[in-house]
């Protein structure tokens, strides 16, 4: 007997853009004919690095607490995984076949610039496009900084993308990198002193700061 056919797909796959607006890879993954599925990775092998925090953590849960109360309407939501990316998206291509991942490129430390080179070599291995969209003047690999200033104001001039997210038919599936609540528990308690997680309290302190808060930023900038 023949195994299954796999249903193509692609993938969206986030890392420090946990909103739902204004989101180039959520962008092109609407508009390509495929079916999608949004993932976030809690990675171990980034866990353990002396630069990630509970506070870190916590912030991103609620994060993607409030991107799937966003997308309910839809048929779309962000699938959590406890794993790393090389053994997720291994499990995630043998399930399905990935033909594009879509991801906003990452300016993040040694141990993230690594991570992805490898997946880059497993997407072309694979024959798996993997699209990195640049989401802000950082350019990762570039070797000199000649007209870096012309595309970082191409970039910041660019239009605001307004998101939409089409009825479609969920993809259930179940796979092995559940979250232990033994993590879980922790990252549901957000305690109230911490700026509050999501797009709506991100939005209600950007337009406080541009409306009073701000007014002296430049005079204060060096005075902690």
């Amino acid at each position: 007997m023949n195994p299954p056919e796999r249903k193509p797909i692609n993938l969206v796959w986030l890392k420090r853009d946990l909103r739902c607006q204004d989101h180039e890879p959520l962008a092109a993954a609407e508009n390509s004919t495929l079916p999608y599925l949004i993932v976030f990775l809690f990675e171990p092998s980034l866990l353990s690095h002396p630069d990630v925090s509970l506070r870190h953590l916590q912030f991103q849960y609620h994060s993607v607490l409030e991107m799937n109360e966003a997308l309910k309407s839809s048929s779309q939501k962000v699938h959590l995984f406890y794993g790393d990316a090389g053994p997720v998206f291994e499990f995630l291509n043998q399930t399905f076949s990935v033909r594009q991942i879509f991801s906003y490129q990452e300016s993040g430390t040694q141990i993230t610039y690594k991570r992805d080179k490898q997946l880059t070599a497993w997407c072309r291995q694979n024959r798996i496009r993997w699209t990195e969209f640049q989401k802000d003047g950082v350019i990762r690999g570039i070797q000199n900084r000649k007209n870096w200033d012309e595309r970082w104001f191409e970039k910041m001039e660019s239009p605001v993308i307004v998101n939409s997210f089409r009825q479609s038919e969920p993809l259930d599936f179940e796979h092995p990198f559940q979250i232990s609540p033994e993590f879980l528990q922790p990252l549901q308690v957000y305690p109230k002193a911490f700026q509050p997680a999501g797009t709506r309290n991100a939005v209600a302190y950007l337009t406080s700061f541009l409306e009073t808060r701000g007014k002296n930023y430049a005079r204060f900038i060096s005075k902690p």
